[in-house]
């Protein structure tokens, strides 16, 4: 299964308690961030993405 997260259930989630994501990860499987979310989202970066265990991927040309 994938799973991709928008900006907005990534900022609520950052806000209240980043460790949901971690939860997430752990127990649904891989958790993929767009890098066009990422950059709309000042609160986290790659190295916060990688603590938390999501996956930062480009974007797909085509």
């Amino acid at each position: 299964m994938l799973f991709v997260v928008d900006a907005n259930v990534l900022i609520d989630f950052v806000e209240v308690d980043p460790a949901f994501l971690t939860l997430a990860v752990r127990h649904l499987g891989p958790v993929h961030v767009p890098r066009d979310v990422l950059d709309e989202i000042s609160s986290l970066d790659d190295a916060g993405c990688e603590r938390l265990g999501l996956l930062v991927v480009d974007g797909i040309d085509g």
